[in-house]
């Protein structure tokens, strides 16, 4: 209140052992998900000490864990554990994982779980990953946005013979990590294909072509 009116804002009571109340704050709200999937799907997870078969598992994201739905609760198991996780069913919707280190993922600072999407002498792989994007609520003027959001992300990689190179958008950019000698090649595939390096379904068109036209980078 301020002069006996509601406001919004900070009041003060400037007398002697005065309190200080908050009026009219906005909401503070949690938007998104830490989660790669919104519901419990199952899955296989290898580990270095044996198999858990036919699990319902779900990934977080934001804290590296494979949270499993058991018959004694939930239970966390930290992905740096993890070998290899098979979620879905097979010809259907069936992913698979891997550990990154089997990539040499700290070549491009990723660490967890990668997605491989083309096993072959080059590989294509997926990195999932997730943020936390604070909003820019100001109290004292009570403007701004209070949501706090989770964002997921992706980010490709071609894998061969250890070498671990992130893929651009740009398809400038992405035929420059190839050989001169390889460069003509892909740049008339694209020329041919109009790929776009921003959509999944292309990348593994293109990871496709350098596996049968057996190119390096």
């Amino acid at each position: 209140m301020i002069g006996g009116n509601p406001a919004k804002g900070i009041d003060m009571n400037t007398a002697p052992f005065g309190i200080v109340s908050a009026f009219g704050t906005a909401e503070k709200v949690t938007t998104g998900s830490k989660y790669l999937y919104d519901n419990w799907k199952i899955g296989t997870i290898q580990l270095q000490q044996g198999e858990i078969k036919n699990c319902p598992v779900n990934i977080d994201l934001k804290n590296h864990v494979i949270e499993m739905n058991t018959d004694n609760g939930v239970r966390v198991l930290a992905v740096s554990r993890i070998e290899r996780l098979v979620v879905g069913l097979p010809n259907i919707d069936q992913q698979v994982f891997e550990n990154a280190k089997k990539y040499n993922g700290a070549q491009a600072q990723i660490a967890g779980l990668v997605e491989v999407l083309v096993n072959n002498e080059t590989t294509l792989l997926k990195y999932n990953y997730s943020f936390v994007r604070e909003g820019d609520y100001n109290a004292a003027l009570a403007m701004g946005n209070n949501e706090t959001k989770h964002v997921l992300k992706s980010k490709y990689f071609l894998h061969k013979e250890g070498k671990l190179v992130e893929i651009p958008t740009s398809r400038k950019k992405f035929i420059k990590n190839f050989p001169d000698a390889s460069q003509k090649k892909i740049q008339n595939f694209f020329d041919e294909t109009r790929l776009n390096l921003k959509k999944q379904d292309d990348l593994i068109a293109v990871c496709e072509f350098i596996n049968d036209k057996k190119l390096t980078f």
